[in-house]
């Protein structure tokens, strides 16, 4: 559009808004690189350019220099964590749905993020909203009008998230813990296991004396889930990763 309107693509370097374009295409391009290289960490980097762009050219910066823009930036960035994380959480609940615990693990660890993204979310856009609309411009422009549905909408969102907390504190899914220690040599003498402690979602005892762990490994993107005997001795293990599901089982000759 702006290449158009100006006639030129020299619009795209020669002008503020221009610059703020590039710069969007830069980041997302160069993440999408790096993330295909599997380079996931060093994604983050270029994406972090979008917002400062964005803020850059933002009307809060032009109405409070640098602090603006500051104001803009930080707000987008909480914003897509808040719900790009909620969509990734959302796909690993419909892949764990067989396993409740799990789901209630990734559910809680959610929760507790959110928290504190969705309040700086909303710091940061009233203290914009403040910046950019007098009071009583909220019903009097299209800006404040448009503003106020915003509002309804993340006021909405802040609701169904209350109403989701609530539930799953009633549901009866099995003690969540943020760690197990699990004890036995065959048990810690085997991979990832061997510090003994590892991020747990639930614990099951069966009626036959044996143990089922389901863990995550958020760093590695890797899950486990575990089936102990009386002696604490691995029984059978599957370990599921991004692109493989790896399982076996483990007999011992003094039974």
């Amino acid at each position: 559009m702006l290449v158009t309107d100006i006639g030129s693509a020299s619009a795209l370097w020669d002008s503020g808004p221009g610059l703020v374009v590039l710069t969007h295409a830069a980041g997302f391009g160069l993440a999408l690189v790096l993330f295909a290289l599997r380079r996931r960490m060093w994604a983050l980097l270029p994406l972090v350019a979008v917002p400062v762009a964005e803020g850059v050219g933002s009307h809060s910066n032009v109405e409070l220099p640098i602090a603006g823009a500051a104001l803009t930036g930080v707000h987008l960035a909480a914003a897509a964590l808040w719900v790009g994380t909620l969509l990734h959480v959302g796909c690993a609940a419909l892949l764990w749905r067989s396993w409740r615990g799990a789901v209630r693990w990734v559910l809680v660890s959610y929760a507790r993020m959110a928290a504190w993204v969705f309040v700086l979310v909303v710091a940061t856009g009233l203290t914009m909203a403040l910046l950019l609309v007098p009071l009583p411009a909220l019903t009097t422009t299209a800006y404040g009008q448009s503003l106020l549905v915003k509002l309804g909408l993340v006021a909405m969102a802040a609701g169904l998230a209350l109403a989701g907390r609530w539930a799953l504190r009633r549901q009866r899914l099995g003690r969540v813990t943020k760690t197990v220690r699990v004890g036995g040599k065959t048990f810690l003498s085997n991979e990832p296991y061997n510090s003994g402690v590892a991020p747990i979602a639930a614990r099951v005892e069966s009626e036959s004396g044996a143990t089922r762990l389901l863990m995550g490994f958020p760093a590695a993107g890797t899950h486990a889930e575990v089936t102990l005997d009386k002696r604490g001795r691995i029984t059978e293990e599957t370990l599921t990763g991004p692109k493989h599901v790896f399982t076996r089982r483990f007999l011992y000759p003094d039974g």
